[in-house]
C-alpha cells in the first residue's frame, strides 16, 4: 500500500505571528489602556489617602474628648492641680493665660431677658452683636466643630452655641483648652438653637 500524505487544513484565525486567541492592539490602543489604568491607580491613592486622613482626625478627635471625660471624674483637688498645669504651661510656652480685660456689653440675665422672646427657634440674630460674661458650668460637644457650654454669671445661666464657622482660625485652640470653672467673655450675636434654647453665638471668646 502506497504511503499517502496527509495535509492538515489551517485552522480558522490561526496566522503566522499571531498565537490563537491573541487580540492584536494598536499602538494608540495599547497608550490609551495605559494611560486609563495609570488614572484608575492614582484614583484609588487618592481616596485610600482621604480615607485615612478621615481616620486619624475621627481618632484625634476621640483622644480629645475621653482626656476631657476623663477629667471630669477627677476629684475637685485633681482638676485644680490639672488646671494650674495648663496655665503655667501656656506662661511657659510664652502665652499670656489671661490676656487682657473683657468689656461686657450687657449682663447674662438682661441678655436673657433682652433676647427670649426676640428669636424662634433656629433663628440667628447675627446683625447685631453683645458680649457677655460669666463661669462655665457645663461643656459637651458635637463632633469638633460644633461645642456648647452653660454660662451662668448673676444666678442665671444661657447657653454658649460655639460653632466652628463663627469661631475663626483659632476655634479649636480656643475652645480646647477651656474647662468647667474657667471664666470666659463671649462676644458674639443671639439666638436660639433647634430645639428653641436662647444662646449666644460667639465669635470671639476670651
Amino acid at each position: 500500500m502506497a504511503e499517502s500524505e496527509v495535509k492538515m487544513a489551517p485552522v480558522e484565525g490561526d496566522k503566522e505571528g499571531a498565537p490563537q486567541g491573541e487580540e492584536k492592539l494598536s499602538k494608540n490602543e495599547i497608550k490609551r489602556r495605559l494611560k486609563a489604568e495609570k488614572q484608575r491607580k492614582e484614583k484609588e491613592l487618592k481616596e485610600a489617602k482621604k480615607r485615612n486622613e478621615a481616620a486619624s482626625k475621627e481618632k484625634n478627635g476621640a483622644g480629645k474628648a475621653s482626656a476631657e471625660a476623663a477629667e471630669e471624674d477627677l476629684d475637685p483637688t485633681q482638676y485644680l492641680s490639672n488646671r494650674i498645669a495648663m496655665v503655667n504651661g501656656l506662661k511657659d510656652a510664652g502665652h499670656n493665660p489671661y490676656p487682657h480685660k473683657f468689656s461686657v456689653s450687657m449682663t447674662v440675665p438682661e441678655f436673657v431677658d433682652e433676647f427670649a422672646g426676640k428669636c424662634d427657634p433656629g433663628q440667628h440674630l447675627e446683625d447685631i452683636e453683645v458680649s457677655i460674661a460669666g463661669r462655665l458650668y457645663l461643656k459637651r460637644a458635637s463632633g469638633a466643630k460644633l461645642i456648647f457650654y452653660d454660662l451662668k454669671s448673676d444666678g442665671v445661666k444661657v447657653q454658649i452655641m460655639a460653632d466652628a464657622r463663627y469661631g475663626g482660625e483659632d476655634f479649636a485652640e480656643v475652645h480646647g483648652r477651656l474647662r468647667r470653672g474657667d471664666i470666659v467673655g463671649v462676644r458674639g450675636f443671639p439666638g436660639k438653637s433647634r430645639k428653641g434654647e436662647l444662646s449666644i453665638f460667639p465669635r470671639e471668646t476670651v
